[in-house]
């Protein structure tokens, strides 16, 4: 991320490029804001923030609180998208690692049918709510109204290549290798190979893919993670205009 600063120099570019728009239409200056606006780093939009103030005594007050308003607009749905996104993510990793948690946990409750059944009704739980955040998170990127940094686009871009179907697909192998099983009527050798079958999957592609997406997503964590600080001095910047 790169360090707030501000300087007279942002504060003055920001006055003189709109005091040359000010002959447009009132829209006019308000649709080239947006642009510009959703073009900078986060840094530079705290810096345009303070130059707002200088826009409007430039402008005169109805324009330039139309344009401090559509910053302060801006700035709640960045706050608000950071916010979102950081749930969607840690929720997901929360649900996934319950997942795995679930699959070790069949394994050594063959012989607990009660258990085993309660087991079963949280891991049906956890696989449904870690697919429907994965599906969240991605409409979240698709449909943000704030421009997405590249690094977050991109960290996102390789999970979806990676693993866009692992959750549903390691759904249906627990559920393929559980429809065989009854734990109330389990022979020894057969606790014994079922057992031997969850260990499998656990070391198989499906089994490690799924651990690495757990992995993965503390990266674009971080990311987003990092990102918070910074859109909340955004927001605040705004409402001092």
């Amino acid at each position: 991320m790169t360090k707030l600063k501000t300087d007279p120099t942002t504060e003055s570019s920001l006055s003189k490029t709109v005091s040359s728009n000010s002959s447009q239409p009132l829209t006019g200056p308000l649709v080239w804001f947006r642009k510009q606006l959703n073009r900078l780093s986060i840094s530079q939009k705290i810096a345009y923030g303070y130059g707002i103030a200088l826009g409007i005594a430039v402008l005169g007050t109805t324009v330039g609180l139309l344009i401090g308003n559509n910053y302060q607009n801006y700035a709640q749905n960045l706050r608000e998208d950071t916010l979102e996104e950081s749930e969607l993510l840690m929720d997901l990793q929360r649900y996934l690692l319950e997942v795995q948690i679930h699959h070790q946990y069949f394994a050594v409750l063959f012989q607990q049918p009660d258990l085993f059944q309660e087991e079963y009704s949280r891991f049906k739980k956890h696989s449904r709510l870690a697919q429907h955040n994965w599906l969240a998170l991605k409409e979240s990127y698709k449909n943000s109204e704030v421009d997405e940094l590249e690094e977050e686009v991109e960290l996102l871009n390789n999970l979806i290549k990676n693993y866009d179907s692992i959750i549903k697909a390691y759904t249906q192998r627990i559920e393929a290798l559980l429809q065989h099983i009854d734990p109330s009527n389990l022979k020894p050798e057969e606790i014994e190979a079922a057992q031997k079958k969850f260990l499998e999957l656990s070391k198989s592609p499906l089994g490690l893919n799924l651990r690495n997406f757990v992995y993965d997503l503390e990266e674009i964590i971080e990311e987003v993670e990092e990102e918070r600080p910074h859109a909340k001095a955004v927001l605040e910047a705004s409402e001092r205009l």
